[in-house]
């Protein structure tokens, strides 16, 4: 199995795929190898259990946990990213492939979905700020 936390590694397959990091999607992958083995460790998967990965990226906590857990399911909402079934660690069923599909487009949506409700929320909160200061100067220019 290729270490993928080696950036050694990681540059050439990331460029292979044609891959570039999203700041709007906050995108960071793990580089020290003993990060993702530490995390999975202390995550308590075992072969008796299975695991649950959102954002997995390019698998660098993947590859950990699927030594651990009895079958890790990734979810993964960049489509630029390496495709899960190129992964050599996965053991891919259609029941896998669709469940992992409908939990893409559940949290795609759930995330579109608070995006824009923060934003909403976020322009509310300006409005109330513009308001107080609104406010605050009439009480001081009456007071």
């Amino acid at each position: 199995m290729i270490n993928v936390c080696d950036i050694n590694v990681m540059k050439p397959l990331l460029a292979e795929h044609g891959f570039h990091f999203s700041k709007a999607k906050g995108q960071n992958f793990l580089t020290q190898k003993w990060v993702p083995e530490s995390i999975a460790m202390d995550a308590g998967v075992d072969k008796t259990a299975g695991g649950l990965e959102i954002g997995p990226g390019i698998g660098t906590m993947t590859q950990y946990l699927a030594e651990s857990a009895r079958e890790v399911v990734a979810v993964e909402i960049d489509k630029n990213l390496i495709p899960n079934s190129q992964r050599n660690y996965f053991n891919e069923t259609p029941a896998r492939i669709n469940l992992e599909e409908q939990l893409r487009v559940f949290f795609y949506e759930e995330l579109h979905r608070l995006y824009h409700v923060a934003n909403e929320t976020k322009n509310h909160y300006k409005k109330l700020e513009v308001y107080n200061e609104a406010v605050a100067k009439l009480q001081e220019k009456h007071a």
